[in-house]
């Protein structure tokens, strides 16, 4: 129960709530808390994975290889879409566990002092704001589930903006946690948070990337 008075509170009054978090909680609760935030964001996916994936035919207009791959890429990703959606909770949980290594060796270098366990509870618990875009995910599944394009088109153009709304608000947490975890001023937090965090954005587009392109492929040839 105390999770949800958390999160709440992580959105009405976040500096208060990290100073509860960090005097009151214990480290598994953060734990716990990115573990639910990151679970049920997989299990609205494999919601989503449920619609049959279908051809849109916008490549073969361009040439019958593009038509090919897409279809062979296609072919790929409905055989294992309900495997992505846990592959990508693997990788998001070794992202956040890298994420908050590399910030905490960056803090410690600019002079702040805390435990690394500290700072992992409060940044697990910072990832609580991540189900506020859920219920617009979930919509946009069932919608799709239902055959409802136009109302799935709708949510699915408002779900990027949300996407990038949070992604924000949990840096910001993510400083803030910092900040009062060891010690150090905003400047420096938001130096070592915004830093590792970008870095690890970038890797991840290009993993992502490279994983489309390595499906297209095993699409093409399997």
């Amino acid at each position: 129960m105390y999770l949800w008075s958390d999160f709440l509170q992580l959105i009405r009054h976040p500096a208060a709530a990290l100073v509860t978090i960090r005097d009151r909680r214990r480290v598994r609760d953060g734990i716990l808390a990115f573990g639910l935030a990151a679970g049920l964001t997989t299990l609205t996916s494999e919601v989503d994975a449920l619609k049959p994936v279908r051809p849109t035919a916008s490549l073969v207009g361009l040439s019958p290889t593009a038509g090919v791959i897409e279809a062979d890429f296609l072919h790929w990703y409905y055989t294992q879409r309900f495997l992505l959606p846990l592959v990508w909770l693997v990788v998001i949980t070794l992202f956040w566990l890298a994420a908050v290594g590399v910030i905490h060796a960056v803090v410690r270098a600019l002079g702040g002092h805390g435990r690394l366990r500290g700072y992992l509870k409060l940044t697990g618990y910072s990832q609580l704001v991540g189900l506020c875009i859920l219920p617009v995910g979930l919509l946009s599944a069932l919608a799709r589930l239902g055959n409802q394009p136009r109302a799935a088109s709708r949510l699915d153009a408002l779900g990027p903006v949300l996407v990038l709304a949070v992604f924000i608000w949990e840096n910001v947490l993510y400083v803030m946690a910092a900040k009062s975890q060891y010690g150090i001023s905003v400047e420096r937090a938001t130096a070592a948070v915004v830093g590792p965090i970008g870095c690890g954005v970038m890797l991840l587009v290009v993993l992502a990337v490279a994983a489309l392109a390595l499906g297209a492929s095993l699409g093409q040839f399997g």
